[in-house]
């Protein structure tokens, strides 16, 4: 299972200029933090759905399903004893990380989700993986570059209810334009209107970290966000 990017009127939506997107990952690997209350089947009112299964999960069921295409049957003992260096490295990498399906509107997109402890509140990494859709353009997928969007995940006290919200972009830039804040980034889009933060993912911890213990009490407040119950 390797990363395809793709993108379509569902991903325009859904990673427009509200969600603050950044080149590297938000989590570091010491702080990296598998909640399996997380896994299972999230719905809301309106139909939408979170379906989460750990990517270590999804990688075999998706090696299991190759081998079934070529008429071969292998177990999971069978996949793991053959699979070669760019299977590993990747397996290695995302060992800890969800396979997420969201579901939004009737469209389907996949997504890798690292999550991440900082200050005893966990976070997500998101990032794209795939999306169900008609070829694209060749050219315009060369055009087209992997980001990370964070997301701050809280638990009703039972676990049976989630709360997703994304990084608001324009928190951060209402902390740019007031000088609140110092961290890497470049501007881009057709009108220079969209933020992609270039820092390392150290840096965007210690971001996290000082913005977490501001005194905005809408600081998690989102344009982007989902309730979800079991």
């Amino acid at each position: 299972m390797k990363p395809k990017i793709f993108i379509f009127f569902f991903i325009l939506l859904f990673f427009n200029s509200c969600i603050v997107k950044s080149l590297h990952p938000f989590y570091t690997q010491n702080t990296i933090y598998f909640e399996k209350r997380f896994l299972g089947v999230w719905e809301d009112d309106n139909l939408n759905k979170c379906e989460v299964i750990s990517f270590e999960k999804a990688f075999f069921d998706d090696k299991i399903k190759e081998a079934e295409k070529q008429g071969n049957v292998f177990s999971i003992v069978d996949i793991k004893n053959s699979l070669n260096k760019s299977d590993t490295d990747i397996l290695n990498k995302y060992k800890d990380a969800y396979y997420v399906k969201m579901t939004d509107n009737n469209k389907e997109a996949t997504f890798i989700a690292m999550p991440f402890r900082l200050n005893n509140e966990i976070f997500l990494d998101f990032s794209l993986l795939e999306v169900n859709m008609d070829p694209i353009n060749s050219l315009a997928n060369y055009h087209l570059i992997g980001t990370h969007s964070l997301i701050k995940l809280e638990f009703a006290k039972d676990f049976s209810m989630i709360n997703l919200k994304f990084f608001d972009e324009e928190k951060l830039n209402e902390l740019i334009d007031q000088n609140r804040i110092r961290i890497k980034y470049e501007k881009f889009g057709f009108d220079e209107d969209q933020y992609l933060l270039t820092a390392t993912s150290e840096e965007l911890q210690k971001f996290i970290k000082k913005y977490m213990n501001s005194n905005d009490e809408t600081k998690w407040a989102s344009e982007i966000q989902y309730n979800f119950q079991k």
